[in-house]
């Protein structure tokens, strides 16, 4: 995480409607209520109060989106020293071809090499590198012209719209704490 990051920590006996792993959801308004008001109960409060708390916070828990911010990593020894490079810098991806022949592989290969390793094409998984990117210098407060240079998107508008469409809001709504939980389905 990058930035100021503020949380609220529950902790439950394990139980079959919790998740049963870490997972990252998108909050919305009222599960964020919810949230907030469990995380101050006093220690007294009423187990019936408690109950038809526990019971709104479970049916929004279910019914929350599930988020992926992962990236797998493929393993192949050949994309070794380029792995490097994009872990270790600010390096963008490189464009299919580009990184075909940076490791001596066709185009085909670098595809197999991916659905193989991390279950995505390659654009898929450079797509969401650059999403993951972009989310990280927004949290540093890059400008959008500046994101959307440093990632090669051919304009403003079309970082902007690049992001709406994975995020469902745009950059500036999205570093708005109160309409980023608000992320639709």
């Amino acid at each position: 995480m990058r930035g100021v990051v503020a949380y609220r920590s529950l902790y439950f006996t394990p139980q079959p409607a919790l998740p049963a792993s870490v997972q990252v959801i998108a909050v919305n308004p009222l599960l964020r209520e919810v949230i907030e008001r469990m995380a101050f109960w006093s220690w007294d409060k009423p187990e019936e109060e408690q109950c038809r708390m526990l019971a709104l916070f479970m049916e929004e828990l279910a019914q929350a989106p599930r988020e992926s911010w992962q990236l797998p990593l493929p393993t192949d020894p050949r994309l070794t020293a380029w792995l490097q490079e994009i872990t270790q810098g600010d390096t963008l991806p490189d464009r299919l071809n580009r990184l075909a022949e940076r490791v001596g592989a066709s185009d085909k290969t670098i595809g197999r090499i991916f659905m193989r390793d991390t279950g995505m094409s390659y654009q898929a998984w450079r797509q969401q590198w650059r999403l993951l990117r972009a989310m990280e210098l927004l949290a540093e407060a890059v400008p959008n012209s500046r994101v959307a240079a440093a990632l090669e998107f051919s304009s403003d508008s079309a970082f902007i719209s690049f992001f709406k469409q994975h995020m469902g809001q745009t950059p500036m709504q999205y570093l708005n704490c109160g309409e980023r939980s608000t992320r639709p389905g």
